[in-house]
């Protein structure tokens, strides 16, 4: 039986700055009363000084200009909506407080003057600081310099990453310079922190000249091979109290030292004054960091957050318990979900590595190792399959859609709630049942839940009578959205601590290590957070820990165990496992080491829980859903260009009726959400500001709107303050007992034989060549030498695939027989010499052959590789054919299209069955290329209309004698009669599920073969055009059937 979600007996609450009743029938005379007030004037001024200004301007009616003024007017609008509903933490806009689990519930508000302000520096204005110190000549003889904490050797290389800063932004760079002795003499004793002039005496006392041994001190620090103590660091203690702390002891940097202390005193007694004198306060603030002689951008100077005091902040543990249930029942119908890059970078570190440990750094390396994210090869070959298709340039999404049973439900539960006009569709534990994993799911140890609670009082909760909305929940720690905010209060922080530490103990065999890296000087506002581990590993931002506690990237290895990628310290001798406790989204834009780090984290396990609509998520309407007294999802509509033109352009009385129509006909209630960037702005479709702004909404969108209910009305916000109720949000921190390395069973006993080195059965062969190079070997000399083994009895099969491990290159087992046995590599070598010579092969190397069980399955995968070793043959012949047409590359595809279909024919794919597999074969892939721009899409689209017919009379008729294609037919036959007897053996070994797998698998392998070069995106338009035909098919037999 699965285990049990607990959680920590605390949650924290996040509100916003004004009561929800505040965005009622908003006018501009009630908006200008608002901004009146100091308290919504300083919240504004802290956001956007700029704004501040303006807004001041409005309320004395100095802006003389119609078009201004009503821009101010619905900026100002937006910021209001924001301050009384959203509740992200942003300055004075929202705010956060703990919340305890007890026997009744109780939160009650304090006084907003009795709130907690905290103000610091903004990490922009530090980074400018620390360099700007940084580089005070005085000091720069005195300070520490430590080594870059990102070097590592590469043949006669050093290779490291450096920061250079273009326009505020940090950009990365992996540079080299040649090794030399005195590097890493310098560099090692730099170990511990040293200075230039002892530096500079190390050369000297190799018998260097003084001026030469500064130059190359210099220069090493300029490469920034070199880094100063005063880099700015993200975990331990506040930086600007370590900088303080470094400068004193200086006697160059006590007169800094003095300032900035005189400076946080300035900052921490504004805190404790009231807003009335806020504006004033900050307006001081910066005339005194003024005083620094630095550039800074008023916008970025200070970060602020506030912590909401209160009288009473309790809730009954009857909330916890329904949410945790629903969230244990929610991960039992969705599966392992990981980042797609690190999917790809497993299967290349197997195919390259297989069981070998490697330097992380070495396998991260994008010239002699795989790379991270993997880059595709051949990407300017010319394919006239993807010619005219809009592909994005980001090349890897995360999420893929396979057709299941699951699929079929929400398929059937949004088709039943039309019909029956259900505006609810209630989930009970009888319809999920059959749909629920009976194993533990992979969930990792620690989580967080999002959500909120709809009550009209605390009591209301405490007698039962409350709806909960659940948005998400997710990892890998629940440390990963609470860290930030652990500067505002000690009691976070020790909680925070503990569900590290009980994260810890269900992995003893390991170490946990804080990823610690600055990809940009803002993102330090949410990346900074106190020591929550142990151990951490620095990526070029300096270590906030001791050296005993540091893990360098230089020391970790990699290797795989039981396909599960592991991180491992040689100077600790255990396992490393990393963890990035921020909420900052790694992904875009970053270095691969960090990017590989945080994309670890979430191996092997359900990276989020939620409602996912799936197949049906694009849908016009989407009802709400709802499990018990737990909202799973909310009711939403996509509104789609002709109704967003239709609202852009009218305007007054004519949009209002309009509006009211469109209600009336989707049932679209009065007060909804739209996203704007990453938030919800809340809408009322009956305010004339907020008709308005969503107009200045629409003009920035391309094609659809996504429209949500909004669930907050003034009855059911029931967390009190002394000026009304407000809206709110929770976060939830919970525990999952079980690790996921302890569910990762060990692959069960089998006497089938996984792995073949050189000289065992199997002969593998890796020849790395040029892709058009491929084709050429594969038809003049694998082909007739595989002939001569065949007919001479020493092999029985063979197969081949095409590769990159980031090289282009064929892998070709053959499988020996008795009588060939030691025989095949010297016949291969031999007919591959000519090739070596004139250079037309790279290389040749021999290698274990590892077969994929867990993918084709112990007992089926001799079958498999029978099925390759004709699936093989085809493809030969089918080169044949490509070597002497004129139009070779139309060819191609289009065989490689008419081949998929005759497979799944011969695998006995029914129509229905085609059109399944297909689904979600090319909704993965899709997926993968994030192919959902409209643009992507119209161009896709237009692509298989024009090939429409063409495909049409391929699959339904025999070509005839003069059709390029015409001696193919004979070619799939073959493949037909030859592999029948082997499918028919295998397909009893299979659930329908299972072979539908197996059998994606088959044409994969057999596109793989096809398709010289970008196999992957050719992969996915073959889909799309297969699905799309069999789809028109399937629809013309409903029509037929139904006359």
């Amino acid at each position: 039986m699965p285990h049990s979600l607990t959680n920590h007996g605390f949650l924290v609450f996040r509100s916003p700055l004004l009561p929800y009743h505040t965005l009622t029938q908003l006018t501009t005379e009630k908006i200008r009363s608002l901004y009146s007030d100091p308290l919504l004037q300083s919240a504004l001024f802290i956001a956007s000084p700029e704004m501040y200004i303006q807004c001041c301007a409005w309320l004395n009616n100095e802006v003389k200009n119609e078009k201004d003024r009503k821009k101010i007017e619905l900026t100002l609008t937006k910021y209001l909506l924001r301050a009384s509903y959203r509740c992200t933490p942003f300055g004075l806009f929202a705010g956060l407080s703990l919340v305890h689990l007890a026997q009744t519930t109780n939160i009650c508000y304090n006084p907003t003057n009795d709130w907690h302000r905290h103000t610091r520096l903004d990490m922009d204005f530090i980074h400018v600081l620390s360099q700007h110190i940084a580089n005070i000549p005085d000091l720069q003889h005195t300070i520490s310099y430590f080594p870059n904490n990102t070097i590592y050797q590469i043949g006669e290389k050093m290779r490291y990453v450096i920061y250079e800063i273009h326009q505020n932004m940090r950009d990365h760079h992996l540079v080299d310079v040649d090794y030399s002795p005195y590097l890493t003499q310098l560099l090692d004793y730099a170990k511990k922190g040293t200075t230039r002039l002892q530096l500079i005496s190390v050369l000297q006392s190799q018998g260097i000249e003084k001026k030469a041994a500064a130059d190359f001190i210099n220069q090493m620090i300029e490469n920034q091979l070199l880094v100063s103590e005063l880099e700015p660091t993200i975990t331990g203690e506040p930086y600007t109290h370590r900088l303080i702390e470094i400068l004193q002891k200086y006697k160059e940097g006590k007169p800094i030292a003095k300032v900035l202390e005189q400076l946080l005193l300035t900052i921490q007694q504004t805190d404790e004054q009231d807003f009335h004198t806020l504006v004033a306060n900050y307006k001081a603030l910066s005339i005194q960091i003024a005083q620094f002689g630095l550039p800074f951008d008023t916008t970025k100077l200070f970060q602020v957050d506030v912590y909401k005091s209160s009288v009473s902040n309790t809730l009954t543990p009857h909330v916890t318990e329904q949410l945790q249930k629903t969230i244990q029942l929610l991960s039992r119908i969705q599966s392992v979900n990981e980042p797609t890059h690190l999917i790809r970078f497993r299967e290349a570190f197997r195919d390259r590595y297989e069981n070998q440990s490697i330097p992380l750094l070495q396998a991260l390396d994008i010239e002699t190792g795989i790379g991270y994210p993997i880059r595709e090869i051949g990407a300017h070959d010319f394919v006239p399959l993807l010619e005219n298709i809009m592909l994005p340039a980001t090349t890897i999404a995360t999420q893929s859609i396979e057709w299941s049973p699951w699929q079929q439900f929400l398929l059937d539960s949004y088709t039943h709630a039309l019909r029956h006009h259900q505006e609810i569709i209630y989930l009970s534990e009888k319809d999920l049942k059959p749909f629920m994993q009976e194993q533990s799911p992979a969930l990792p140890t620690s989580l967080y839940s999002i959500g909120y609670i709809l009550a009209q009082s605390a009591n209301a909760i405490d007698q039962g009578d409350f709806i909960i909305y659940h948005q998400a929940t997710t990892g890998p720690s629940a440390a990963n959205l609470l860290g930030r905010f652990c500067h505002m209060s000690d009691e976070l922080t020790q909680h925070v601590r503990q569900i590290t530490q009980e994260e810890e103990k269900l992995d003893p065999e390991a170490f946990f290590a804080e990823i610690v890296h600055l990809n940009q000087a803002r993102v330090g506002n949410i990346a900074v957070r106190p020591h929550l581990r142990n151990y951490e590993i620095p990526i070029v931002t300096p270590t906030g820990t001791d050296s005993e506690h540091t893990i360098l990237l230089e020391d970790l290895d990699i290797f795989l165990r039981n396909n599960r990628l592991v991180l491992y310290s040689r100077r600790l001798q255990k396992e490393v496992i990393p963890r990035l406790s921020t909420a900052h989204l790694y992904s875009a834009n970053t270095i691969p080491a960090y990017h590989f780090l945080c994309d670890l984290q979430l191996q092997q396990l359900q990276r989020g829980i939620s409602w996912d609509w799936g197949v049906v998520k694009q849908a016009d309407y989407l009802p709400r859903v709802q499990y018990e007294k737990v909202i799973v999802s909310k009711a939403q509509w996509h509104l789609d260009k002709s109704v967003l033109d239709q609202i852009k352009n009218l305007s007054g009385s004519t949009l209002k009726e309009y509006i009211q129509q469109l209600r009336d006909s989707k049932n679209i209630p009065q007060h909804i959400t739209i996203k704007q960037a990453d938030a919800l702005l809340p809408i009322d479709l009956q305010n004339d500001l907020c008709l308005e702004l969503l107009q200045q909404h629409i003009t920035q969108i391309e094609s659809s709107l996504l429209v949500e209910e909004n669930l907050f009305t003034q009855d059911n916000v029931w967390i009190k303050g002394p000026d009304g109720r407000f809206t709110h949000e929770f976060i939830l921190p919970i525990q999952y007992p079980v690790s996921v390395n302890s569910i990762q069973n060990t692959p069960p006993a089998t006497t089938i034989t996984r792995s073949f080195p050189p000289g065992s059965e199997w002969t593998y062969v890796k020849i790395y060549c040029g892709i058009n190079t491929a084709d050429e070997l594969l038809l003049t000399v694998i082909k007739p030498l595989s002939e001569e083994l065949l007919e001479g009895k020493l092999i029985d099969k063979w197969f081949f695939i095409r590769y990159t491990d980031p090289n282009f290159h064929l892998r070709i087992r053959f499988h020996e027989t008795q009588a060939g046995a030691g025989q095949i590599l010297q016949k291969l070598y031999t007919q591959l010499q000519p090739y070596l010579s004139t250079n037309l092969i790279f290389t040749i190397q021999a290698d274990t052959y590892q077969r994929e069980l867990e993918r084709y399955g112990d007992s089926s995968i001799e079958e498999s590789e029978t099925l390759f070793y004709h699936d093989s043959l085809a493809v030969l012949a089918l080169l044949n054919t490509l070597a002497v047409d004129p139009e070779p590359d139309e060819i191609r595809w289009q065989a490689a299209l008419w081949g998929t279909d005759q497979w799944l024919t011969d695998f006995g794919l029914s129509l229905q069955e085609k059109q399944k597999l297909l689904f979600s074969l090319q909704t993965s892939f899709k997926n993968e290329f994030n192919l959902h721009t409209s643009s992507a899409r119209k161009s896709l689209g237009e692509k298989y209309r024009l090939e429409r017919n063409y495909i049409r009379t391929l699959l339904e008729t025999i070509p005839d004698e003069k059709h390029p294609l015409f001696s193919i037919a004979e070619v799939w036959e073959n493949r037909r009669y030859m592999t029948r007897r082997t499918i028919s053996q295998l397909k009893p070994n299979f659930s329908s599920q299972q072979w539908e797998s197996l059998v994606g698998s088959h044409i994969h392998m057999f596109l793989n073969r096809v398709f010289r070069s970008q196999p992957r995106k050719q992969e996915m338009v073959i889909y799309d055009f297969l699905y799309q035909y069999y789809h028109s098919r399937l629809m013309q037999e409903n029509k037929t059937s139904e006359i």
